[in-house]
């Protein structure tokens, strides 16, 4: 963050495994575009601050839980079995014991329009609707966690093989 405060691309962090370049090291999500909107926020501060951080996470947090209730309700589920719905997936077990890791739960955050895309390109017969899966794909990549990015991935994968005409969902997820 200080670095690019002073109009300068960060190129190396000394503080981890006797320094690499930053733009190697996943988990400083330089290329995650919410990251970006975090350093922006906190453009007039010399550091970036550590509530500012949880912030970040608390909006990804919220973010689940519309994209979740979102494609919910899409699905023609009733508003309160999408809040419920919702509410479980973005308050689970899982996001909860993990808010200190932030690479999770970016990429955590961007599951719910994965699946919508499935879901949406499966319902309409057409294969347009998984740009929301690959953008989704992206954000969780890009998010900080390379890791997580491979359980999305066998998460969609496994999406797609419940579907009707599942081969053809599984080429274009995998796609």
């Amino acid at each position: 963050y200080q670095s690019l405060r002073e109009g300068r691309f960060p190129q190396w962090d000394p503080s981890i495994y006797s320094g690499l370049p930053l733009a190697a090291n996943v988990q400083a999500a330089l290329f995650y575009p919410p990251s970006w909107l975090m350093f922006a926020a906190s453009y007039g501060r010399e550091r970036l601050g550590y509530q500012t951080l949880e912030d970040f996470v608390f909006l990804h947090v919220w973010f689940a839980f519309v994209l979740c209730f979102a494609w919910l309700r899409w699905r023609g589920l009733h508003a309160m079995a999408a809040l419920a719905g919702a509410a479980v997936f973005a308050l689970s077990g899982h996001m909860m014991t993990q808010l200190q890791h932030q690479g999770l739960v970016s990429g955590y955050t961007w599951i719910p329009l994965g699946l919508w895309g499935i879901d949406q390109a499966q319902r309409e017969r057409r294969w347009q609707p998984l740009w929301k899966t690959a953008v989704a794909s992206a954000l969780c990549f890009a998010g900080g966690f390379t890791t997580f990015w491979t359980v999305f991935a066998v998460t969609m994968l496994g999406f797609a093989l419940g579907q009707d005409r599942r081969w053809r969902m599984i080429a274009g997820t995998g796609a």
